[in-house]
């Protein structure tokens, strides 16, 4: 995920199915999210798209496993 998700280099070189892949994957949106607070010095407002994406990864693969992960199978 480090590698396509732009923290190692910029990901303009990459194929653009990888691309795709990338942007599926929450640490790219924190990289974003990340660059625009601390480099360019926006405030929450202007990363408040990337969070929301990020949220909803999380819900939907907190979904995902409290629906499938049991510590039994009794």
């Amino acid at each position: 995920m480090t590698f396509i998700s732009g923290v190692w280099f910029p990901v303009d070189g990459i194929p653009s199915w990888l691309k795709v892949v990338a942007e599926v994957l929450p640490l790219r949106h924190l990289i974003r999210a990340l660059t625009d607070v601390a480099i360019r010095g926006e405030g929450i407002g202007a990363v408040a798209g990337e969070l929301g994406i990020m949220l909803l990864f999380t819900a939907v693969l907190g979904a995902i496993a409290l629906r499938l992960f049991r510590w039994d199978r009794a």
